[in-house]
């Protein structure tokens, strides 16, 4: 049980590192994810979503682009798509209505 325990606790220690780096507003996120994995189960993606909800301080880069199976990209690339502008557009919307608002007054 104190192995397991041990083990754990050295595990955590370098996504504590990563996220004491990725949670100041100024830091920008850079994600290197391959192609040939599933994004949505990314530990990677999962840690820059805890600290950027809106996702816009995150980037990703895909790699081994040429080892995604056909289409398999594109429709992995349109989910995550979908997913970053359903999540952001309500406050851009927002944003938007509250400028016009201003200027119209």
């Amino acid at each position: 049980m104190l192995k397991v325990k041990v083990y754990a606790d050295r595990m955590s220690q370098p996504f504590r590192a990563v996220l004491i780096f990725c949670k100041p507003e100024e830091s920008i996120i850079l994600n290197a994810l391959s192609a040939t994995v599933d994004f949505t189960t990314c530990e990677s993606i999962r840690m820059s979503q805890s600290v950027d909800k809106t996702g816009l301080r995150t980037l990703a880069v895909v790699t081994k682009a040429d080892k995604s199976p056909e289409g398999l990209l594109e429709k992995r690339l349109v989910q995550v798509q979908g997913m970053i502008i359903s999540k952001t557009l309500p406050e851009i919307v927002k944003k938007i209505n509250e400028k016009l608002t201003y200027k119209l007054t």
